[in-house]
C-alpha cells in the first residue's frame, strides 16, 4: 500500500504531487490519497523507520507568510490551500471507487473499511435536515461540576461555527450546534444519547467529550447510524474502524503518549536508570488507560523503570493532597499526572507544598493540561520545569503562536463574541475542534452524494488536511483501515515559569501510520 504525506506551508501555494511513506501491514492495494505539499517539505519518515523531524526545522504552518499580505489575505491563502486539498481528496475518493456502492447499501473506504448501512434503523436518514438548510450537531460535554471547565471546548466551537455559518455554512447549509450538559457523569451522557435517539429527527451528528462517558454511548450511535466524529478523548478505542466505522478521535491516544514518557526516561535519564515512578491516577477510563499502558510499558523495560506506583483519585473530589502527600512520602524519582481538568492545577501546586516537586527530577503533565493559562501560569514558579507530551497541538494562549494567521484570526474571533482569548479552551475548541468538524464536512460536501450522514463517516477516513493548529512535522490525516488514528506525532516540552510558555526540547516525533487499530474491550485493544 502507499501512503501520501503532506507539510505545506500556506504561503507557498505552488502543488507539487508527492508520493510518500511505504507498505503498512496489509497486502490489499489502495490508490493513495493525493494532497497539495511543497518541495521544501518533502522529507518525511515512513511507518516503522521513526525518523525524527529537528525541532529547529519545525516551524509553524504559516511562519513563512508574506508580511505584507494583510490578515484577511493570509486567512484567503489558507482557505484555498484547504480548498485544493479537499478536491484532490476528493477525486481520488471517485478514482478508486470509495464511498456508497450503487446499491445504495454498502459505503467503501481505504484499506476494505466499509458500513453496511443495510443494519441501519428503518427510519434512518441519509441527509436528515439538509433539505431543510440546516443540520444538527448535537454535544454532550460537561458544562457543570468539577470538570466543567471543559464546556469551553463547546463556547468555542460554537464561535467557529457561527464565523462559517456567517459566511454561507457548508454550501448554504447551517450548523445548528446543540449542547446538553452531562457533567462528566456517564449516567447523564446515557441520558442525553438517549433522549436524542427517541427524537423523530435524530441528530445528523454527535459529539462527545471524556472517555468513560464516550464509550458507554459509542455503540448506541453506531447502531444508530450517526456519525461520532472527534471524540474528545484520546483513548485508544475510537481507533476501531470495524466495529465502530462511524466513531473517530482527533488527538494523540493516551497509551501512545504513555509509551513516549517512557521513552523519555531511557533517553534522557541515562546516567539514573533504574528509576522508580509515581503516578497521580483519576479513577475512571480515561485514568486507566494511561495507567495500563505505563504499567506495561514500565514490566517490558525494568532496565528503565524499577517500580512504578498508581494513586488514584476521586474524579468528582475537590482535593487531591492526601494522594499527593502518598506519592511524596514513596519519593518517586518520577512524578506523572495521569489525570485532567482541575486536578492537573491542584497536582502543580501540591507537588511543591508536599516536598514532591522539589525530590523528583522529572515531573510531567499530560497533555489534556497543556494550556499554560489555565494549568500552568497560576502555580506561578511551582509549575517550572514540568514537561509534556504535547500531542503537536498549538495552544492559542501560548505566546509563541500568537502572531500566528490562524491563531490570531481564532483569538479575534473569540474576542468579537464576547469572551477571553486568554481562555485557552475555548482557543482550542474553535481552532481545533470547530475546524475539524467544519472541514470534515466540507469534505463531506465534495464527495458523490454531497452533504449526506455516510459521506461525513467517509470523510473522516480519508481525511489529510494541512491543520492550522498543529506543529510543522506532525501529521493530521487517516486512511480508512490502514490507518484510523489523526494524530500520530508530538514534541516535547518543558514549562518555564519565567515566560509563561512551553519551550520545546528535542526532536518533534511522527510516527503517522504505525498505531494498529484498536478493538477495544476488558483486557485492552485486540
Amino acid at each position: 500500500m502507499t501512503r501520501i504525506g503532506i507539510k505545506s506551508s500556506a504561503a507557498t501555494l505552488g502543488i507539487v504531487l508527492l508520493i510518500l511513506l511505504s507498505g503498512c501491514g496489509s497486502d490489499e492495494t489502495a490508490q493513495p490519497i493525493v494532497v497539495p505539499t511543497t518541495v521544501a517539505d518533502e522529507a518525511e519518515s515512513g511507518p516503522g523507520e521513526g525518523d525524527d523531524v529537528d525541532a529547529a526545522e519545525a516551524v509553524a504552518v504559516d511562519d513563512e507568510v508574506d508580511p505584507a499580505q494583510s490578515q484577511a489575505e493570509q486567512l484567503e491563502a489558507l482557505e484555498e490551500l484547504w480548498a485544493e486539498q479537499r478536491g484532490l481528496i476528493a477525486d481520488q475518493v471517485v478514482a478508486s471507487g470509495w464511498g456508497l456502492d450503487e446499491d445504495g447499501e454498502t459505503v467503501r473506504g481505504p484499506g476494505g473499511w466499509e458500513i453496511d448501512l443495510g443494519r441501519c434503523p428503518t427510519d434512518w436518514e441519509d441527509a436528515v435536515g439538509v433539505d431543510d438548510g440546516k443540520i444538527q450537531i448535537l454535544q454532550s460535554l460537561a458544562l457543570t461540576g468539577e470538570l466543567g471547565v471543559y464546556g469551553d471546548f463547546g463556547t468555542g466551537m460554537q464561535v467557529y461555527f457561527d464565523h462559517v455559518n456567517d459566511s454561507g455554512g457548508i454550501d448554504g447549509v447551517m450548523i445548528d450546534y446543540v449542547q446538553r450538559n452531562d457533567e462528566y457523569i456517564t449516567t447523564k451522557t446515557i441520558e442525553v444519547i438517549e433522549d436524542a435517539l427517541d427524537e423523530d429527527e435524530t441528530p445528523f451528528a454527535v459529539s462527545t467529550l471524556g472517555t468513560p462517558n464516550s464509550l458507554a454511548v459509542y455503540d448506541d450511535l453506531n447502531d444508530a447510524c450517526i456519525p461520532h466524529p472527534f471524540v474528545m478523548s484520546g483513548h485508544p478505542a475510537w481507533g476501531d474502524p470495524s466495529n465502530h466505522p462511524w466513531t473517530t478521535g482527533a488527538q494523540l491516544s493516551f497509551s501512545s503518549e504513555a509509551i513516549l514518557w517512557g521513552r523519555w526516561l531511557k533517553q534522557n535519564m541515562a546516567s539514573e536508570l533504574p528509576l522508580k515512578v509515581a503516578g497521580l491516577v483519576i479513577d475512571n477510563d480515561f485514568g486507566s488507560v494511561y495507567e495500563d499502558a505505563f504499567s506495561q510499558w514500565a514490566e517490558d523495560n525494568t532496565d528503565v523503570v524499577s517500580e512504578f506506583i498508581g494513586v488514584r483519585h476521586d474524579p468528582s473530589a475537590s482535593s487531591i493532597d492526601d494522594e499527593i502527600d502518598e506519592i511524596a512520602a514513596s519519593n518517586p524519582d518520577v512524578f506523572i499526572a495521569m489525570t485532567t481538568g482541575a486536578p492537573c492545577r491542584l497536582a502543580v501546586e501540591q507537588a511543591a507544598d508536599s516536598g514532591l516537586s522539589a525530590a523528583a527530577d522529572v515531573r510531567f503533565m499530560p497533555s489534556v493540561c497543556k494550556d499554560p493559562v489555565r494549568y500552568m501560569a497560576p502555580a506561578g514558579e511551582d509549575a517550572n520545569g514540568f514537561l509534556v507530551v504535547g500531542g503537536g497541538l498549538k495552544s492559542t494562549t501560548d505566546p509563541q503562536y500568537a502572531s500566528e494567521t490562524f491563531v490570531a484570526f481564532i483569538n479575534r474571533l473569540i474576542a468579537e463574541a464576547g469572551y477571553d482569548p486568554a481562555n485557552g479552551l475555548i482557543g482550542t475548541g474553535a481552532g481545533f475542534f470547530g475546524w475539524n468538524h467544519v472541514e470534515a464536512l466540507r469534505l463531506a460536501a465534495e464527495l458523490p452524494g454531497g452533504l449526506t450522514r455516510s459521506n461525513l463517516a467517509l470523510a473522516t477516513r480519508v481525511f489529510d488536511l494541512e491543520h492550522p493548529m498543529m506543529l510543522s512535522g506532525i501529521a493530521f490525516s487517516t486512511e480508512g483501515s490502514f490507518d484510523s488514528f489523526f494524530i500520530e506525532g508530538s514534541e516535547f516540552s518543558r514549562y518555564d515559569a519565567s515566560v509563561q510558555s512551553w519551550v520545546r526540547e528535542g526532536r518533534i516525533i511522527d510516527v503517522n501510520g504505525v498505531s494498529p487499530n484498536c478493538a477495544w474491550g476488558r483486557r485492552g485493544c485486540s
